[in-house]
């Protein structure tokens, strides 16, 4: 009978051991797999950060070349104007000679001539040149990645992502977030899973994916 009693007390004391290593796993696991989600979750919002910076940087670039393209508007409007006037001052010039007698070449005139000249807008012949001008077209940001505009704001930034928790059926992003972690922490017994957050190129949140590592 003691012996019976001792094979039976082994038993349970092995069944406790069993059922306290088994749960200590699963404790250990579940941090590994938080962990791991909140590493997924640093990683995309570096990503984002990059993205809205990448923006910034191309808002700086058009805001200076509008700047130096309505310069070059204000420049260019002004030298017309004196065109016409100069083209006014040689006929006036050149009716007052054919009626009076020789005049000997002024050197003001010559002055004024060669000054134009350097300028670029009248030559000797007293004819008017055009000045050209410099045309920039700008890119969109999708025209830049060549991807069309529905794919900047609606595409995941990434090809291997997906959506499968979708912030348009969750409704916010707390939704989207519990309910990914919900499915995790379920999953969790059998499989490694975890929660990343996806972003569109513009830096909008679509919505959760689970992740099998």
């Amino acid at each position: 009978m003691q012996l019976e009693r001792n094979d039976t007390m082994r038993k349970i004391v092995m069944l406790l051991l069993v059922v306290i290593i088994s749960g200590a796993a699963l404790i250990m696991n579940k941090e590994t797999n938080i962990k791991k989600v909140e590493d997924n979750k640093s990683t995309t919002k570096q990503i984002i950060e990059t993205i809205v910076d990448n923006q910034d940087e191309d808002k700086q670039h058009e805001e200076k070349e509008n700047t130096v393209i309505e310069k070059q508007k204000e420049t260019t409007s002004p030298k017309k104007e004196n065109k016409t006037e100069t083209k006014k001052e040689t006929k006036k010039e050149s009716t007052t000679n054919k009626n009076d007698e020789p005049v000997q070449n002024n050197p003001s005139s010559n002055n004024q001539s060669s000054e134009n000249n350097e300028s670029g807008v009248i030559d000797q012949n007293g004819n008017a040149h055009q000045e050209e001008k410099v045309i920039v077209i700008e890119k969109t940001p999708w025209e830049k990645l060549n991807i069309s505009e529905y794919d900047w704001y609606y595409k995941p930034v990434h090809t291997w992502m997906r959506i499968d928790y979708n912030v348009s059926t969750c409704n916010s992003v707390s939704n989207c977030e519990s309910l990914c972690m919900r499915d995790a922490e379920e999953l969790a017994y059998t499989e490694n899973v975890s929660c990343i957050q996806v972003y569109s190129y513009s830096g909008n949140y679509l919505g959760e994916m689970l992740k099998r590592d």
